[in-house]
C-alpha cells in the first residue's frame, strides 16, 4: 500500500513567498496546500487533513500570532505543529510565538536546506507522537474488553457451578457431562483470551515498538502451532503444513506472534466443537502466504470491507473491538497484508501476506 505524503499547510499574504515556498517544498514527497490569510487558514485546517502549518507572522487582518492561538485552542487542530516564518529577528517575537504553542521558526529570506531540514524533523516528531497515542489507545481499549470477555466467562462458570452444585443429585449423568463440557468450553475461551493478552505488543517493555529479527518462518510457525494444540485440547482438528521451505524473513516475533494468535483465536472461537482449523504456509509469487482456514459461520458480505476497522462491533463481529484493526497495522509495519476470503455459513479464510526477501544476517 502506497504511503501518503504528509500534507503541508502554507499560510503566506505575499505571492513571492508562496512562490519560493512552492518550488523548495516541491523538491521533498509532500503535498501543498496554500491559504492567503488566517482566515482561510482556520477553514482548511477543519476539513482537510493537514500535517503540518508553516504560518506567516505579519499578515493584514488577523496575524499568525492569533491565528496561531486559535489552532492550539481548538481541540482538532492543536496537535498540528506550528512552524512561523518571520522576517523578525527580535527574541521577543521568537519567545512569543514558542508561549502559543509554535515548535519552530523560519527567518526570510528563507534558507532551503534550513526549511527542507526542521519541515523533516517535526514530521517526524509529528508521526512518532501520532504512533505513540494509537499504542496508548489500542493498550487501553485491549486492556478493557479482554477484562469483559473475562469477566462475562467467570459469570457463566459462576453460575455453572452453582447450578451443580444445587441440582447436581437431580440430573442425569448425560446432562452433568454436558455442563461440564460447557464448563471445559468457557475455560477454554478464557485461557485463549489470557493468551491473547500475553502476545499482545501491547506488553511489550523496552525502547522499541517494532523491532524486526531474523525469523526462520517455518520454524515460527510450528511453534505455534504446537502452542495452540495444547490450548485448544482436542476441542477441534488443527492441521498445519508448511510448504515454504528453509526461508527466514525480517520480522517482529512478538507483533507476528500476537497476530498469528489473534487470527487463530478467532477461527477456533467461531468454530463449532470438532470442527477443522488449518495454519498453512506457502509461497506465492515473491510473498509467503500464511493462512487460516475454518469452518465456522462465516462473515456477511456487507461485513467484510469493515472488519479491520478499530472499534468496530457487529453480530458478526470476530474478537475483540480492535483485534482485527490491530492485526491489520502490524502487517503493514511488516509491509504485508491480510487478506479475507468468508461466505456466510461456510466459515473464513484469513491470509497473511509477507514480503519474501533476502535475509542477510542469516548468511
Amino acid at each position: 500500500m502506497k504511503q501518503e505524503n504528509p500534507i503541508i499547510l502554507v499560510v503566506d499574504d505575499d505571492p513571492n513567498n508562496l512562490t519560493v515556498l512552492f518550488d523548495v517544498l516541491d523538491t521533498g514527497n509532500y503535498e501543498i496546500r496554500i491559504a492567503k490569510n488566517g482566515e482561510r487558514c482556520l477553514e482548511i485546517v477543519q476539513h482537510e487533513k493537514t500535517d503540518l502549518i508553516l504560518l506567516d507572522v505579519m499578515m493584514p487582518g488577523m496575524n499568525g500570532f492569533e491565528v496561531c492561538s486559535r489552532l492550539k485552542a481548538d481541540r482538532n487542530t492543536r496537535d498540528i505543529p506550528v512552524i512561523f516564518m518571520t522576517a523578525l529577528s527580535e527574541t521577543i517575537n521568537k519567545i512569543r510565538g514558542f508561549e502559543l504553542g509554535a515548535v519552530d521558526y523560519i527567518t526570510k529570506p528563507f534558507q532551503v536546506e534550513e526549511v527542507m531540514s526542521r519541515i523533516k524533523t517535526h514530521i517526524q516528531l509529528r508521526n512518532l507522537m501520532n504512533k505513540e497515542k494509537e499504542t496508548d489507545r489500542i493498550r487501553k481499549h485491549f486492556s478493557s474488553l479482554a477484562g469483559q470477555d473475562l469477566r462475562s466467562s467467570l459469570y457463566i462458570l459462576s453460575a455453572g457451578t452453582a447450578y451443580l452444585k444445587h441440582h447436581g443429585a437431580q440430573l442425569k449423568e448425560k446432562d452433568i457431562s454436558a455442563a461440564f463440557q460447557s464448563m471445559e468450553e468457557v475455560i477454554r475461551k478464557m485461557l485463549l483470551i489470557l493468551e491473547n493478552i500475553s502476545a499482545s505488543p501491547e506488553n511489550r517493555t523496552g525502547p522499541g515498538f517494532f523491532s524486526p529479527e531474523s525469523l526462520d518462518i517455518a520454524r515460527f510457525t510450528e511453534k505455534i502451532h504446537a502452542e495452540f494444540s495444547r490450548l485448544i485440547q482436542g476441542s477441534h482438528i488443527f492441521d498445519y503444513s508448511c510448504r515454504a521451505g528453509k526461508i527466514r524473513l525480517s520480522a517482529d516475533p512478538l507483533l507476528l506472534r500476537y497476530l498469528l494468535f489473534h487470527l487463530l483465536s478467532n477461527a477456533f472461537a467461531y468454530s463449532p466443537r470438532g470442527s477443522k482449523v488449518s495454519l498453512t504456509v506457502c509461497r506465492k509469487n515473491a510473498e509467503i502466504c500464511i493462512g487460516v482456514r475454518d469452518q465456522g459461520k462465516g462473515i456477511a458480505k456487507n461485513e467484510l470491507p469493515h472488519i479491520f476497522e478499530a472499534f468496530r462491533k457487529s453480530r458478526e463481529s470476530r474478537g475483540m473491538g480492535l483485534g482485527l484493526s490491530a492485526a491489520g497495522h502490524f502487517a503493514k509495519l511488516h509491509k504485508g497484508r491480510i487478506e479475507v476470503e468468508s461466505e456466510k455459513g461456510k466459515g473464513s479464510v484469513f491470509s497473511l501476506y509477507l514480503p519474501e526477501k533476502k535475509d542477510t544476517a542469516a548468511a
